[in-house]
């Protein structure tokens, strides 16, 4: 049976060493060609009922073996039109983010785990940097600047 992971259950469980440490294995499975994804799929509609926002979909897939999970992320968003192409400008009141992220056991298929992922984009984000620092750093360095 899945279980509900809420962005309450990673503020209060999930630390950014475990999250720099879990990225730290995603990227090793990736680099020695184990872990699998595919470019993002991203599209924008406008919206039916406002000239004004446009409808924004995210899409990410991957599999890391070495935790046996796959993963389907999709998230949606309206944004304000008329900005700079490279950049996103929500519309909505406020600043909710639907995306959700599905688990599932690479084992069997199933799905393991739901969540929103809101919480967990700024810990995974920053976890990212964390493995990114400590492979280039130097043994030596306790200061960062």
């Amino acid at each position: 049976m899945a279980i509900i992971i809420s962005d309450d259950d990673v503020r209060k469980h999930l630390t950014m060493s475990e999250c720099i440490e879990a990225m730290d294995v995603c990227f090793g499975d990736f680099s020695e060609g184990k872990a699998k994804t595919l470019p993002r799929l991203r599209y924008r509609v406008d919206a039916p009922d406002d000239p004004t926002r446009e409808y924004f979909a995210n899409v990410h897939v991957g599999a890391v073996p070495s935790y046996g999970m796959a993963c389907v992320r999709a998230g949606s968003n309206m944004l304000a039109k008329g900005g700079a192409p490279s950049r996103k400008t929500t519309s909505s009141p406020d600043a909710t983010n639907w995306t959700v992220i599905i688990l599932y056991d690479l084992n069997n298929a199933e799905p393991v785990a739901f969540m929103h992922e809101s919480q967990l984009s700024g810990v995974r984000v920053g976890a990212t940097t964390g493995v990114a620092v400590d492979k280039v750093a130097r043994d030596d360095v306790t200061e960062l600047g």
